[in-house]
């Protein structure tokens, strides 16, 4: 009996089981390391505001003459080069047809010379004007369109307050003439040289 004794509890201390339960103990894991990525686009302002030329930039008419908002400077430039800009660490002057952007010099997030991006801010001549009748003319006035679109801009001015037509003869180089019917109505068109653009029909009466 006693040898039988001795053998179980050879075999008892040797076994798998035993053998596992006494080096049980978890495993470890490896987490791996996760970047953290910033919301904004960092770097060199050079190389970030790759497209510098906006194109046009197409407002609603105002009481001042046509401008633009830093907003929709911030929208336009973000979207043309695909970036997002912490513009809190950015200085940015607004004129009226360019945009000067430079780092600010107590941060550290950008860097680089000053961007100037170039935009033409304008507005749909339909929008502007609303009051469309420049009242009576004369024939001779009707048939000659150099001395029309001169005093049909002066009259669009003076009845539509959100109409301001470059202050340099009287806005006359800045738009044209055509389909003057020479009776009662003719097209006046911008001619994408000043701050609108598109066309609106212009209604008059000739005096007898």
């Amino acid at each position: 009996m006693k040898k039988i004794l001795a053998i179980l509890a050879t075999i008892g201390l040797t076994s798998p089981l035993a053998t596992v339960t006494a080096c049980s103990k978890d495993p470890v894991v490896e987490k791996p390391d996760i970047p953290v990525v910033s919301e904004f686009d960092y770097g060199n302002i050079q190389e970030l505001f790759k497209v510098v030329d906006l194109g046009d930039i197409l407002v609603t008419p105002e009481l001042t003459r046509p401008n633009v908002s830093l907003e929709t400077v911030v929208k336009l430039v973000q979207k043309i080069n695909n970036i997002k800009i912490d513009w809190n660490n950015l200085d940015v002057i607004i004129s009226k047809n360019s945009a000067q952007i430079s780092t600010n010099p107590n941060q550290t997030k950008y860097l680089g010379e000053a961007v100037t991006l170039n935009y033409k801010v304008v507005v749909e001549v339909s929008e502007a004007i609303t009051s469309p009748n420049i009242g009576s003319v004369t024939n001779w006035t009707a048939s000659n369109d150099v001395v029309l679109l001169y005093n049909s801009l002066t009259v669009l001015e003076k009845e539509n307050i959100l109409f301001h037509p470059d202050v340099n003869n009287n806005g006359s180089d800045h738009f044209e003439i055509k389909d003057n019917n020479q009776l009662d109505s003719f097209i006046l068109v911008a001619n994408n040289a000043g701050d609108y653009i598109g066309e609106i029909k212009i209604f008059y009466e000739l005096t007898k």
